[in-house]
């Protein structure tokens, strides 16, 4: 397995995700600004945290280190009872006994597994939209610099 390969594939396709991201940012942020009406009244909604951590566990402390952030996050903003949503294996055997976690799928390994968790995740925040009036849904991630995103 050509791992020099692999990460280059895998940084292209986080490229063109980031430009996709931030062209519908653009656009939302522009749409907003002439018709902020549109924007729906605020209701009271379940805090959903999307965790994606590793599947493998062979990035050292990554997913204590984003665990440490969520604590400290749910410490300073959370209201209510938050749910976990646990993407990889290796932070999912760290969460395994937390009440709070309501969903959980496999990582991806390779590349080309990426769609594929995607829509998994999407259908298990689907499935938690389902039971509840309205979701914010957070995501913690690390990015291509090793810094925690929410």
């Amino acid at each position: 397995m050509n791992t020099s390969k692999n990460v280059y594939n895998l940084q292209r396709f986080l490229d063109a995700q980031h430009a996709v991201v931030q062209s519908i940012e653009d656009v939302a942020a522009d749409l907003l600004s002439f018709y902020p009406e549109i924007l729906p009244e605020v209701k009271e909604t379940t805090a959903v945290y999307l965790l994606i951590g590793t599947e493998r566990g062979f990035c050292g402390d990554f997913n204590h280190a984003l665990l440490k952030n969520l604590e400290s996050t749910l410490q300073a903003h959370s209201v209510g009872k938050p749910m976990l949503v646990v993407v990889g294996r290796k932070l999912y055997n760290l969460l395994v006994t937390d009440a709070r976690m309501v969903a959980a799928t496999n990582g991806a390994s390779v590349v080309e597994e990426v769609p594929d968790l995607l829509s998994q995740a999407v259908s298990e925040l689907m499935t938690i939209q389902e039971k509840h009036d309205g979701l914010t849904v957070y995501c913690l991630y690390h990015d291509a610099e090793e810094v925690i995103v929410l």
